[in-house]
């Protein structure tokens, strides 16, 4: 059948690693036209919304990890129907679910920097849901790791608020609250308090053997520790794979990993990237990588 459609040019197959179809957008409009009973059209789009609501559960849980690529790429296939589905979810009557979406897809969106719109959206099922919903936590947490990506002045303060409402929930919720937290601390520059809450979050991924989450608060750890000048430390705390190959006992013996200055912005000296406390245009170094968040 899809054969003979594309054949008459009704359908469009996209080849690629697999093989893709999609109606022509005046075949699709009349399509819509034809389609018949408002019931009819509404259960088409619940199942369409469910359907991705599956895709955006699946994407949030391979956000961290080695096939993050794989499905970065997926997810940028699936971008049309995973804002379609949700927008039409806003409209529907059913702010539970719409929240599930919407917090699902932010650690999609944090990936892709889809923050314009991605954050709105966000704020509109968190405010539909409302306290009451199942999936208010989620969705704290997931505005929290958005504001960190946008830099918002409100970053530590939606942190906040995500933790104290995870406390007592899902440890692994606490979790992810607290390295948002931690996050958003770094990028108001306190240091200490993000270390601190780094580490209670590393704790609590250690406890539940979650070695995705644990990297990610080492790491976080790694950056509060060199902004606070304590580099053996911070360079024992990075993850081994983004470690300066420069020699550590260097840094044992107090000298510190200098950098120069290009454009007004400080380098390393080996690896020609910014400096962790060259300021917000800085990017990573090789000698203590930052995560995305700061």
């Amino acid at each position: 059948m899809l054969t003979r459609l594309v054949d008459k040019s009704l359908v469009v197959a996209e080849i690629g690693d697999a093989t893709r179809y999609r109606l022509l957008e005046t075949v699709r409009a009349f399509a819509l036209e034809r389609a018949g009973e408002e019931a009819q059209l509404e259960a088409a789009a619940r199942r369409h919304r469910d359907h991705y609501l599956s895709l955006a559960e699946e994407l949030a849980a391979h956000m961290l990890g080695p096939d993050l690529g794989d499905w970065l790429r997926r997810g940028a296939l699936e971008d049309g129907n995973l804002l379609a589905a949700l927008r039409w979810s806003l409209e529907a009557d059913d702010p539970d679910t719409t929240l599930e979406l919407a917090s699902a897809l932010a650690y999609y969106w944090y990936r892709t920097s889809y923050l314009i719109d991605g954050r709105p959206l966000l704020a509109r099922a968190l405010d539909a849901a409302g306290p009451d919903s199942r999936w208010w936590p989620r969705g704290l947490i997931a505005r929290a790791w958005l504001d960190v990506a946008a830099r918002a002045s409100d970053a530590v303060e939606h942190a906040r608020e995500a933790v104290d409402a995870t406390e007592a929930d899902e440890a692994e919720l606490n979790g992810l609250a607290l390295a948002a937290l931690a996050s958003a601390q770094l990028l108001t520059g306190s240091s200490n308090k993000a270390a601190e809450a780094a580490e209670r979050a590393m704790r609590i991924f250690a406890d539940l053997g979650h070695a995705e989450g644990a990297a990610t608060a080492e790491q976080l750890i790694g950056v509060a520790l060199y902004r606070r000048g304590e580099l053996d430390r911070a360079f024992t705390r990075a993850p081994r794979k983004s470690r300066c190959r420069v020699d550590a006992r260097s840094a044992r013996r107090g000298r510190p990993h200098e950098g120069r200055r290009r454009g007004g912005k400080e380098l390393c000296d080996r690896c020609s990237d910014g400096l962790p406390n060259a300021g917000r245009s800085a990017g990573t170094c090789c000698r203590v990588r930052l995560p995305r968040t700061v």
